[in-house]
């Protein structure tokens, strides 16, 4: 059984580290999220992107398979 001396004295310090870097890391998704939407996104629902991805984008039926075998 773990005592409360054994509680008290253990040493934090790589839990705060991985605390502080998925912090970090969730920053870091915000920003590619906020590039996506504005480098992104923004071209493939503004009607210049043609060819047989562009449907991708928008969800339109002839853009999604038929079965989900195809997935």
């Amino acid at each position: 059984m773990v005592t409360y001396y054994e509680i008290m004295g253990t040493d934090l310090s790589k839990l705060t580290t991985a605390a502080d870097d998925w912090a970090a890391m969730a920053e870091d998704f915000d920003k590619l999220a906020r590039t996506y939407a504005q480098q992104v996104r923004g071209i493939s629902l503004g009607g210049t992107w043609v060819g047989l991805s562009a449907g991708g984008t928008t969800g339109t039926p002839a853009s999604r398979p038929t079965s989900p075998e195809a997935w």
